[in-house]
């Protein structure tokens, strides 16, 4: 379900002109979707929230995040702004797992 959304929200975002909106309503959609995940006692609403997620969540902010840095950066400055951009996204991906396990062992 996550190419599906990442498509239509990238077309929307080309279309919407404040994109301030459209990232902060979907970044709280999915951070609600993933309390919904492993809270529900439903396996049916876990599916939902998962199908959900995959619509409105990361994939779908991306194209998003990706057209909103592009419309607040000079075109000189793109490679640099989109490498610190995937750099971040890197690094959060290498350190969340030992941040959460650290978490998870001192709980």
């Amino acid at each position: 379900s996550s190419i599906p959304g990442a498509l239509f929200f990238g077309y929307l975002s080309d279309k919407i002109k404040n994109k301030k909106i459209m990232v902060f309503t979907l970044a709280v959609l999915g951070m609600i979707c993933q309390f919904i995940v492993p809270y529900s006692d439903s396996f049916s609403f876990m599916i939902a929230g998962l199908v959900v997620y995959g619509l409105i969540g990361k994939l779908a902010l991306d194209p998003v995040l990706i057209s909103f840095i592009a419309d607040h950066t000079s075109s000189a400055m793109y490679a640099r702004v989109f490498g610190i951009f995937n750099f971040a996204g890197m690094l959060s991906s290498i350190f969340a797992p030992y941040i959460t396990g650290y978490l998870a062992e001192v709980t």
